[in-house]
């Protein structure tokens, strides 16, 4: 059964861990010192006892009165005028060949120290006890390997509110051979020691780095820091390597409380190669830990045996528990973890805990949150029904009614028992949910009406195009056209070789297809005979409001074609508008193009064949928009031209929403009144000539 710490890592590696921690953080250690409690020795004898202590040590030990002939329990008050006289080794050898056992209680005063090397191994010694005591040579143990060879007899070990004086060459020593050290140095006392409590200490190097550094670093303390950081994370893999387990067959209790100098590797090295079959007690209080390692939450596996675990006074956020310990052959746990900062108690998490039947958690004392939310409201109900508080497993939780709001302000101090939904202030905490939300929703709103101005303005043109030609609207803004009765809605100049793709387009245009409702004029069936064609491409161009040009590289090596675009382009400049339309059938280099070409390019609309909304864009271009559009039919028009005064047919009148609604039958020269004769085209015509 592996466990969250061992007594080499109490003792060892989690030791060095924290010194190098402490070395990153600051080179000083502040020394705590405390009051003399003058109460230890009101139960001391004062008979001599020089026979069983080494030479003067009877100075500043005195035998206890509840020594007996077979154990020796001494007080020892280290004064500073003693201090270094109490030596470990020294005590070791004068021991081990004596009949009785030993128990020091050693108290110093600030800033007397003594002696201790790790492993504490030698012969007789029961009990070893120090506070307030500065530990010199700590880590010397580490050079003397035969340790093994001494009987162990250790049951309790205390150190409390000492310094560890740490010699920096014996830590960097064993840190780079930390896989290779032996069980024994490793260990510590696992088959002997009961009782282990390391409370409230804290680490120093005494004069050790100014010696490492000026004779390691040159004096470079950034340079030190660095490394010895660095080495503390090559420490943590080495460690793993370590072959040999650590199992503490007889330890009941561990305390480790009032740490505050953690180390950051104190997880990871605290569940490594440990098994703790007895343990009983646990403590962690006031160590600062911030959440529930992963021994601790499922300690069945780790702790069999475990019946306290004391994680009060940490950094808890929330409850953490593992519903799965009930289906473990283990003693009920009681967890402490009061005096943290649980805000926020969650109904369904409470309910799972109060139906566990290993496992109970004190969680009193920690600064609830009583706001306004959805979860306060539950826990209120939950409080106040009485039908479950009547049951014992929810009696064990009696404590929770007399929980007290931390927050907020209005509501602190009250008891959960007596805090209602009207104590919550929520119409406040409403209002502000409401705030909140509103900003959300502007803020997304913006967000969308940014993007939809920008897609508008990116893609304007093709909006105008499809809501003219699919639905039939014309939007704001568009130029005034004046409309012209001509015969033709447009003249396709084209190629021979794309006259397939022409017919299919213009000529055979499917009955539902928006091209099929225009007059196209195409020289193959168009022409006069017995016209020349120079006299027929004139006559077309003049009889259609728009000149379509099917551009290709086969249009560009025709001569007659190009005889076309030159007579549409002359027409668009002398009617003063847009009467030519490219169709771009496939890519042309500019370099390969006639310069009014180029410019017509760049001055007029062109389409591209493979445009996805080709028909769109050329019933756009093709389309008469004007504020009073007459949509008139094909024959009609036809009619119109040939001087005819009058069409009857049914007329649309479409206005400037896009809008249509038919009007009655009327004259044509009502609405298209004669006022240009022919003796006045003859004349325009003549002019026109002359012009070219």
């Amino acid at each position: 059964m592996r466990g969250e710490t061992n007594m080499a890592n109490s003792g060892i590696l989690l030791c060095f861990c924290t010194i190098i921690w402490t070395v990153s953080c600051q080179m000083e250690t502040a020394i705590q010192s405390s009051g003399v409690d003058n109460t230890q020795f009101e139960n001391v004898t004062q008979q001599s006892s020089s026979a069983y202590l080494p030479n003067g040590w009877d100075e500043f030990c005195k035998l206890k009165n509840d020594s007996t002939d077979r154990i020796k329990f001494y007080l020892c008050d280290i004064k500073v005028q003693f201090s270094g006289k109490w030596n470990f080794l020294q005590l070791k050898d004068h021991i081990a060949n004596k009949s009785v056992k030993y128990k020091f209680d050693i108290r110093c005063d600030y800033p007397a120290n003594i002696s201790v090397q790790w492993p504490l191994k030698a012969k007789n010694l029961l009990r070893l006890k120090a506070e307030n005591c500065e530990l010199e040579h700590y880590l010397r143990g580490y050079s003397n390997m035969n340790t093994s060879n001494i009987p162990d007899e250790l049951e309790y070990i205390q150190f409390e509110n000492c310094i560890i004086i740490i010699d920096i060459f014996d830590m960097l020593k064993i840190a780079g051979n930390i896989s290779e050290l032996d069980k024994d140095f490793n260990c510590g006392h696992e088959e002997t020691v009961e009782y282990y409590i390391f409370k409230n200490n804290s680490y120093g190097f005494g004069n050790s780095v100014e010696n490492f550094l000026s004779t390691q670093y040159n004096n470079n303390v950034s340079s030190m820091n660095a490394d010895i950081v660095n080495k503390g994370s090559e420490m943590l893999p080495k460690a793993r390597l370590i072959r040999h387990k650590c199992i503490y067959r007889k330890l009941l209790y561990v305390d480790l409380s009032v740490n505050h100098q953690t180390s950051k590797f104190h997880t990871e090295l605290g569940t490594e190669n440990s098994m703790f079959p007895e343990l009983r007690i646990f403590n962690l209080s006031k160590t600062m830990l911030p959440n529930l390692a992963e021994a601790h939450r499922k300690w069945y596996r780790y702790f069999p045996k475990l019946e306290v675990m004391d994680l009060s006074y940490n950094l808890f956020t929330e409850l953490e528990f593992d519903p799965s310990a009930d289906a473990w052959g283990v003693p009920r746990l009681t967890m402490n973890m009061s005096h943290n900062n649980v805000t926020e108690l969650k109904v369904a998490k409470l309910e799972e805990l109060v139906n566990m039947e290993k496992l109970f958690i004190d969680f009193s004392d920690n600064p609830l949150n009583c706001t306004c939310t959805e979860e306060t409201r539950q826990l209120i109900t939950f409080i106040n029904d009485q039908s479950k508080w009547s049951q014992p497993k929810y009696q064990r939780y009696n404590f929770m009614k007399d929980m007290e709001c931390k927050y907020p302000k209005e509501i602190q101090g009250k008891r959960l028992a007596d805090l209602t939904t009207k104590d919550l202030n929520c119409k406040l905490e409403l209002l502000e949910k409401i705030a909140v939300e509103a900003v959300v929703f502007l803020s997304l709103l913006s967000v969308v009406l940014i993007i939809v101005i920008i897609i508008l303005l990116k893609f304007r043109r093709e909006i105008r195009i499809l809501t003219y030609t699919r639905f039939n609207i014309i939007l704001p803004c568009q130029p005034i056209e004046t409309y012209e009765n001509k015969k033709f809605d447009a003249f396709v100049s084209y190629s021979n070789h794309d006259q397939d793709w022409v017919t299919s387009v213009f000529e055979h245009a499917a009955p539902n297809s928006p091209l099929s409702n225009f007059k196209f004029c195409l020289h193959h069936k168009d022409f006069m005979p017995g016209k020349t064609i120079f006299d027929n491409v004139i006559d077309c161009v003049e009889a259609s409001r728009h000149t379509v040009i099917v551009l290709s590289k086969h249009f560009l090596n025709s001569h007659y074609c190009m005889y076309e675009f030159h007579e549409a382009f002359q027409q668009s400049i002398y009617e003063r508008k847009r009467h030519l339309l490219v169709i771009m059938m496939e890519d042309i280099p500019m370099n390969d193009l006639p310069n009014d070409l180029k410019r017509c390019l760049k001055t007029f609309t062109y389409i591209r064949k493979d445009d996805s909304i080709f028909v769109d864009r050329l019933v756009y271009a093709l389309s008469y928009k004007g504020q009073k559009a007459m949509l008139l039919d094909s024959r009609c028009r036809s009619a119109a031209y040939s001087n005819q005064t009058s069409c009857e047919t049914d007329i649309t009148e479409v206005g400037s929403d896009g809008n249509s609604s038919p009007i009655s039958i009327i004259d044509r020269s009502n609405i298209f009144p004669n006022i240009i004769n022919e003796k006045d085209i003859v004349s325009v015509k003549n002019e026109k000539n002359n012009i070219l």
